[in-house]
């Protein structure tokens, strides 16, 4: 007979327990302001994505444009050089040229 008092008190309990209750007046508040915190997290990190492409592509973009910047000044640099080195040759078989000449007149 006491196990069935205590299995009923149990119940009891477990009936208060488990009783529908009308939410609070604050409830439905709370809920939309998680709902909002949790909108604006979203929205934050999306536009930190956005934010972390944009700053990649410009640094690619500008790495890239760098980079063929000294490539052009490394080709102009090397095409001014060849026209220096195409002078002096000239001068130097102009001057050989000349010298051979002699030679060949002075025989």
């Amino acid at each position: 007979m006491n196990d069935l008092k205590d299995e009923s008190a149990f119940e009891a309990a477990l009936r208060r327990a488990l009783r529908r209750e009308s939410p609070s007046t604050q409830f439905a508040e709370r809920v939309r302001g998680r709902i909002e915190a949790r909108r604006r997290k979203r929205a934050t990190r999306y536009w930190m994505a956005v934010a972390a492409m944009v700053a990649l592509s410009v640094g690619a973009g500008t790495a890239v444009h760098d980079y063929e910047t000294q490539r052009q000044a490394k080709a102009t640099k090397a095409g001014e050089e060849l026209v220096i080195a195409l002078k002096i040759t000239s001068s130097k078989l102009h001057a050989t040229q000349k010298m051979i000449r002699r030679r060949t007149n002075a025989i």
